[in-house]
């Protein structure tokens, strides 16, 4: 089984800036949890994705899948 971390950054700072706002992180956080939930019941691989954190200008993702592949 192998465990990935994931960092995305964002490279629009103007953009990160304007959407700084709580609110508007944790709607971003809850759409992208249901499209990760949409592809785990998908998935029959047995790739498992999911979001950790959500930061200001960055997002740390998980992916547990149970080969390299």
């Amino acid at each position: 089984m192998l465990f990935y971390k994931v960092t995305a950054m964002l490279g629009d700072e103007k953009w990160a800036e304007e959407n700084n706002d709580r609110r508007v992180r944790e709607e971003r956080a809850r759409r992208i949890a249901g499209k990760s939930e949409d592809y785990n019941e998908r998935d029959k691989r047995g790739v498992y994705c999911f979001i950790s954190d959500i930061g200001r200008n960055d997002v740390i993702c998980g992916i547990i899948s149970p080969s390299s592949i």
